[in-house]
């Protein structure tokens, strides 16, 4: 009773400026499926909004949830979101569902390639985004290889997202950013995810690292410093 108790006190209670977000990622077709979790929503739609991002770019689009909370917070009719993913198409068309039941597909674009060629493909055409979200399993070597490729695509001033930032790739992304690229990670508790938010998922998850994590990009380092 008592886990049950603190358990309730500790979850977190979503923005009502998203609901209508969750309200759609709640349709029969996407039951059982994997959704952005609300909190994670919630701070995907914050960051975009607050940072006012017009072109943000995400690795994995699956159901199409992390899209819609980013296509959501986006306040220009000039404002984009491209997905990158070459899962079965049976699945990536729950997220072209997502996006054109949302009414905002003309601002959606799905990139069906892997990432590691669709990234190096957007550099070699020297686009520039404003917020670049990784999603899904990868092998170390290629996550940092992807990391590379994030940090030339991203504009200075702009947010690097990462989810399953438990893994030890992901670990060692971020330390790369950090200790190497020189980003500093956003202060969570600004985005209402102090430390009730925290020891919730330690909880929950048991392991110290946060499950998502986010970072701001403070300089363009010279191609010579990556070399």
């Amino acid at each position: 009773m008592i886990r049950r108790i603190l358990k309730a006190w500790l979850t977190y209670l979503p923005l009502d400026l998203t609901r209508p977000v969750r309200d759609q990622l709640q349709r029969p077709e996407l039951s059982g499926m994997p959704v952005c979790p609300v909190d994670e929503g919630d701070l995907l739609f914050q960051l975009v909004r607050n940072n006012d991002c017009q072109s943000c770019l995400e690795t994995g689009f699956g159901t199409g949830s992390t899209a819609l909370y980013m296509l959501s917070a986006q306040s220009t009719p000039e404002a984009t979101v491209t997905s990158i993913d070459w899962s079965p198409k049976a699945f990536n068309q729950l997220g072209r569902d997502t996006i054109d039941q949302s009414g905002m597909a003309g601002r959606h674009t799905h990139i069906e390639n892997v990432s590691q060629k669709a990234l190096a493909e957007l550099m070699l055409a020297d686009r520039r985004f404003d917020f670049i979200l990784f999603d899904g399993w990868r092998r170390t070597d290629h996550l940092l290889y992807e990391t590379y490729l994030m940090d030339q695509l991203l504009a200075v001033g702009g947010i690097f997202f990462m989810d399953d930032a438990v893994r030890p790739a992901y670990r060692q992304a971020a330390a790369l950013v950090t200790d190497i690229y020189g980003y500093q990670e956003i202060d969570y508790a600004a985005y209402g995810l102090g430390w009730k938010n925290r020891l919730y998922h330690i909880l929950t998850r048991r392991h110290l690292t946060r499950p998502f994590r986010a970072f701001r990009k403070l300089t363009d380092m010279p191609d010579s410093f990556h070399e």
